[in-house]
């Protein structure tokens, strides 16, 4: 089940929302492959919580998903943002 939810096939973004491209979790140490559209970097995470049960995280990205629809690009690309800060270690190489 978790191999269907993270599999987006490839990703070509159509603009760059990160100054990087994968990510450590800050509670667990996986890497995630953060490529692509606001959109899915979010369901990525969301995955990556809901995998490894990471409580805090959900219950922040359960609130994210119900006002996802009505932000602009920026406001996507901020929380993004936000949401990696927090949780995640960002990778360079």
């Amino acid at each position: 089940m978790y191999y269907f939810l993270c599999y987006l096939g490839p990703s070509i973004p159509s603009k760059r929302i990160l100054s990087f491209r994968r990510a450590r979790c800050r509670y667990c140490g996986r890497v995630l492959n953060l490529l692509g559209e606001p959109t899915e970097a979010l369901f990525r995470i969301w995955a990556h919580f809901l995998k490894e049960e990471h409580d805090l995280g959900l219950t922040r990205i359960s609130h994210i998903y119900k006002v996802w629809p009505s932000l602009s690009e920026e406001e996507k690309v901020k929380v993004i943002r936000d949401l990696l800060r927090k949780y995640f270690i960002p990778l360079t190489t």
